[in-house]
C-alpha cells in the first residue's frame, strides 16, 4: 500500500516540475487554458497548469532580413542598385497567434 502511494506521489511531482517554463527577457507567453486565451505571462519563472494550458511563445526581437541588390534603370536612363533591409517586430503577443 506505502509503495501505490509513493508512485502515485512521484507521477504527481513529475507532473508539477514539467509545469515551470522559463522564459527569456525577449519572450512573452500566450496561454491557452482550455482553447480560452488569458492573459498573457511576463519573462522569468512561469508556471502552467499541465495537460490543461498550453503555453506559446512570442519572441518580440526585432528581425531584420537582407534583400539582395538589384539592379534598376530610373527614369532618365540611369542604373541604380538599392539596397534595403526589412524589419519586422511584433507589439501584441495575443494578435500574434491568430
Amino acid at each position: 500500500m506505502a509503495s501505490g502511494i509513493g508512485v502515485i506521489l512521484f507521477i504527481f511531482v513529475v507532473v508539477l516540475i514539467g509545469g515551470i517554463k522559463i522564459l527569456n527577457e525577449y519572450e512573452r507567453g500566450v496561454v491557452f487554458r482550455l482553447g480560452r486565451l488569458t492573459p498573457y505571462r511576463g519573462p522569468g519563472v512561469v508556471f502552467i497548469i499541465p495537460m490543461i494550458e498550453r503555453l506559446v511563445r512570442i519572441d518580440l526581437r526585432t528581425v531584420t532580413l537582407d534583400i539582395p541588390p538589384q539592379d534598376v534603370i530610373t527614369k532618365d536612363k540611369l542604373p541604380c542598385a538599392p539596397s534595403a533591409a526589412r524589419l519586422s517586430s511584433t507589439n501584441c503577443s495575443a494578435s500574434a497567434t491568430s
